[in-house]
Parts: C-alpha cells; sequence; structure tokens
C-alpha cells in the first residue's frame, strides 16, 4: 500500500502498528485470514505534529472489501460545529475509533473444541459514548460456523471500550468486530480448558 496525506508528514497506524518515519509512504501488509474470512484492517492517519485545522483521519476495510493499493488522507477534513454529535457514526466517520479495554474471552462451543473446528464470528454492534455495546444491534454478520455465534455475541456484550470520538466529542458508532476460535497447545492454569479453547485430553 501507498499512504498519502495532505499536507503530507501524517502518522500512519495500521491495525494498531505505526509505520517508522521513514519518509516512505510504501508498506506491504499481510492481511490475516482465519478459515477463509479476511479480517477488518484499521487505517488511521494523525496529523505529525497535531496542528490546528488539521484532524485524525480513519479508514476502515471491511472483510468483504479489497485492501486497496493507495490511501489518500485530507487532514483538514475536521467536523465542522454544525454536526450532529447525537448521531451515530459509521466506523469510516470516526476520527477516534473505539478500542476494546476489557471483557471475557470467547467461551469455546464444547462440541466444536471436541471436534478440533476453528473459526471466526464477525459481530456488528454499536457501540455508545460510554463505551457499552447496544444488545439491540449486536448481531452476526458472518461466521464461519453457526455453532460460534452465540458465544461471539456473549463475548461482545459483556466488553467495554473506549468510546469513539469525532473533534474530541464521544459517539454512539457501528463497528465489525471478529471474535477468533483458535484451539490452543497449552492453557494457563487459570483458565478453564473450555474457556482458553484446548481439548480434553479425551479429544486428541
Amino acid at each position: 500500500m501507498v499512504f498519502l496525506s495532505d499536507p503530507p508528514g501524517a502518522t500512519i497506524v495500521i491495525d494498531g502498528d505505526t509505520l517508522p518515519q521513514s519518509g516512505s509512504s510504501d508498506y506491504h501488509h499481510q492481511r490475516q485470514v482465519i478459515a477463509g474470512i479476511p479480517l477488518p484492517v484499521i487505517i488511521r492517519a494523525l496529523p505529525h505534529p497535531p496542528t490546528p485545522g488539521l484532524c485524525p483521519q480513519a479508514l476502515v476495510v471491511h472483510y468483504n472489501q479489497p485492501v486497496p493499493d493507495t490511501v489518500r488522507f485530507q487532514m483538514n477534513h475536521c467536523r465542522g460545529s454544525g454536526q450532529d454529535f447525537t448521531s451515530t457514526f459509521g466506523d469510516t466517520a470516526v476520527e477516534e475509533p473505539p478500542a476494546r479495554l476489557q471483557g471475557p474471552r470467547p467461551i469455546y462451543p464444547a462440541g466444536l473444541l471436541q471436534a478440533g473446528i476453528e473459526g471466526i464470528v464477525l459481530i456488528k454492534a454499536t457501540i455508545d459514548t460510554t463505551g457499552k455495546p447496544d444488545p439491540a444491534t449486536v448481531e452476526a454478520v458472518v461466521a464461519s460456523n453457526p455453532g460460534f455465534v452465540e458465544s461471539a455475541k456473549m463475548t461482545v456484550l459483556g466488553s467495554t471500550w473506549r468510546p469513539a470520538k469525532v473533534s474530541g466529542r464521544k459517539v454512539r458508532v457501528v463497528i465489525t468486530i471478529p471474535i477468533t476460535y483458535t484451539i490452543r497447545r497449552e492453557c494457563p492454569p487459570s483458565l478453564p480448558r473450555i474457556q482458553c479453547g484446548m481439548r480434553s485430553p479425551s479429544g486428541h
């Protein structure tokens, strides 16, 4: 991918990794795919240094969208004072996407765990200004196996996020959350095997 910003010099963060300020805008990103489903890619551009009139920008590449070859950020596209901050924003319209702060580990469905089936569920949900998911909005948009859906929903409903922001104000935002299920070879003693994603000895 090639990243361009106007004005130039923005700090680029992709999936939580900050690109080095080396003067090069080229970056090769290996998109993660689980059970045949590509994970969403979150790209942010941050003004560097922070400058009045320039605002953070965000781009979310969803599971059903190709990763673009070139990404352009217009850093002076800031929300106006007339913006309705009580509305629900899309994940590409916020300047600071929400970040999961805490929540339960997904509980691996016992039948799928014993069968050795791994997978992923993409959950769409609205995160409110307190960082809580709105229960009425939580739904699975795609799942590699329907047996994972209920566990994935419960994981999202039990989690809290750092709220999304636009122009420094907390806003409601619709996001897509990947919940992955991978069988582990080892499990910390403090975790139940079904939470860790390990088959019981009889399953080996």
